[in-house]
């Protein structure tokens, strides 16, 4: 059984490098199964993170810690999002907030990912609220402008180990 403090910090610094990823043509994910595409990322004490997205749908997927020599989970988190199609802002500024967003929540999360964060840039927006405990934890972002909501993303983690 691996302590919290030591499946926090895989999970801050997974998030950390697949959220580094710059745009769609520098992706490190590879595809490993008819519609998965996975981003790997190899830590210390034996651990790996792993992010799957769901095909052609950026919005779903699934987060987990492993371990490595077993493969056995440790800690999951499924994700599924929505981006509305008919909107006046364009998509790469969501997903360039939402990035930014992401990046600032990350520097905030120092012992833990049970952390709220709201940020706001140029009438742009983006929060997350997060529900529960490392345990068990709902995570709910969202990015906008100007007062009108464009992405949703919900979260459910899970301790597994």
């Amino acid at each position: 059984m691996y302590q919290k403090s030591i499946l926090t910090e895989a999970i801050i610094k997974g998030r950390i490098a697949s959220n580094n990823v710059l745009d769609d043509d520098h992706l490190p994910y590879v595809v490993e199964q008819d519609y998965d595409k996975v981003f790997r990322y190899e830590l210390q004490d034996g651990l790996v993170y792993l992010d799957s997205s769901r095909g052609t749908n950026p919005f779903g997927g699934q987060e987990a810690v492993v371990e490595e020599k077993t493969g056995a989970n440790l800690w999951i988190c499924d994700y599924a999002g929505y981006m509305l199609s008919e909107r006046t802002v364009e998509m790469g500024e969501i997903f360039g907030l939402l990035r930014l967003g992401r990046r600032k929540y990350l520097e905030k999360c120092i012992n833990s990912i049970v952390n709220d964060l709201v940020y706001e840039d140029k009438g742009y927006y983006y929060s997350i609220r997060s529900i529960g405990t490392f345990s068990s934890l709902l995570q709910i972002e969202t990015v906008g402008f100007k007062g009108i909501d464009y992405y949703f993303r919900l979260c459910s983690c899970m301790l597994r180990g």
